[in-house]
């Protein structure tokens, strides 16, 4: 009996550690909610004759007059925000979850609407999962996590900072349209029925920008900056046969970036060698920026085979792969003048269906000067 009541002391003991860690450590929270709704119908002659309920949005159309077009429409969203510490170093920033839902309705068109929530799909699959229609996707809030403070595990002094990060956002979008006018709450938000909703498109997206990144920061001025971002997108439309969705057009597209940049602050300065007016022998501070960046983007895009049901196999497709380099260097005599020379050269390569590929370059130089005149 000793035994067993010592259990339950430690197991609560636990529970209160959690509890007490969430409410010390998640900080920032907010949620939101906003709403609007506008109706519009013509050939009113006068004030009037407008029917008050329709102006407020207690009824969809006008009642008892004799118009010639109406409509309305709206929107609702609900958007929630914190932060989460989970150490001195590490912390869970910009965690977000938004659904959105706007609709509207005209006497000619009927009523229709798309609704847009934060969500995840998994973009990392099979050739086999990868031609399939059927998309797996579920509940993840938007986040970004950072590390910092990882300079003081290096055995040398000469490291300022160091950062990882990696961050993802995404989310789920999809048109529909009703046979028929919903009901509506006293709120004006329209009551709709998920079963009789009629799916016309659907999107799904998902970014991890970065999916790592890694930043150092040196002591003498030097700084490196590396990331790798991926992207993924699907959008497919249906149409409906016997009650039933197909998929009428689809397409898939992959994307990578490499991302390299380095740069390295120079301070320094000169005297001027004449000793008259205005000049006097003064000495010009400045201070000089070089950079280099490079980068590589490829992408892939698969669409869907109406007849075979499925997307392109990876071996088919339009792919592209992208390769730029741009070093620049930066001039600041002084707080209102500094100059910019830079060049960029880009090489850009597409290929459809196995064909043979096409091939662009660009080069280009640019010279920059910035003067600020500000007066007393």
């Amino acid at each position: 009996m000793r035994g067993a009541r010592k259990s339950k002391t430690t197991n609560s003991t636990k529970k209160k550690s959690i509890l007490d860690f969430l409410k010390n450590n998640l900080s920032d929270f907010s949620l939101s909610y906003s709403q609007n709704r506008e109706n519009s119908f013509s050939d009113i002659s006068s004030f009037d004759q407008a029917d008050l309920g329709f102006i407020f949005g207690v009824s969809s159309k006008p009642e008892d007059l004799n118009f010639l077009s109406s409509g309305w429409g709206g929107s609702w969203a609900l958007t929630g925000n914190t932060r989460l510490s989970i150490s001195k170093n590490l912390a869970l920033d910009g965690i977000q979850y938004q659904f959105n839902r706007s609709y509207n309705e005209s006497s000619n068109t009927g009523f229709s609407g798309t609704d847009t929530e934060t969500n995840f799909v998994w973009p990392w699959v099979t050739e086999e999962e990868h031609k399939k229609s059927d998309v797996n996707s579920f509940l993840l809030p938007n986040y970004s996590i950072n590390i910092t403070g990882l300079e003081k595990l290096m055995i040398t002094e000469s490291i300022k900072s160091i950062t990882l990060s990696h961050a993802k956002s995404g989310n789920v979008s999809s048109a529909w349209s009703m046979d028929s006018t919903p009901d509506m709450y006293l709120t004006g938000v329209p009551d709709l029925n998920p079963d009789l909703l009629i799916v016309r498109s659907k999107s799904y997206n998902v970014s991890f920008r970065p999916l790592a990144g890694f930043k150092i920061n040196l002591k003498n001025g030097f700084s490196f900056n590396t990331s790798y971002n991926y992207t993924y997108d699907m959008k497919e439309s249906y149409r409906y046969d016997d009650g039933s969705a197909e998929v009428q057009s689809g397409d898939k597209k992959y994307s990578r970036e490499l991302r390299v940049s380095s740069g390295y602050n120079q301070k320094g300065g000169f005297k001027i060698p004449f000793n008259f007016w205005p000049f006097n022998g003064r000495r010009l501070e400045n201070d000089i920026r070089y950079n280099l960046t490079l980068s590589y983007n490829s992408s892939e895009t698969y669409k869907y085979d109406i007849e075979a049901k499925e997307y392109e196999s990876y071996m088919d497709g339009v792919k592209s792969d992208n390769f730029t380099v741009s070093p620049d260097i930066t001039y600041k005599l002084s707080k209102k003048l500094s100059g910019t020379m830079s060049y960029s050269y880009n090489y850009n390569e597409s290929q459809s269906y196995g064909a043979r590929a096409v091939v662009n370059t660009n080069h280009k130089f640019e010279l920059r000067a910035s003067l600020s005149i500000s007066g007393r």
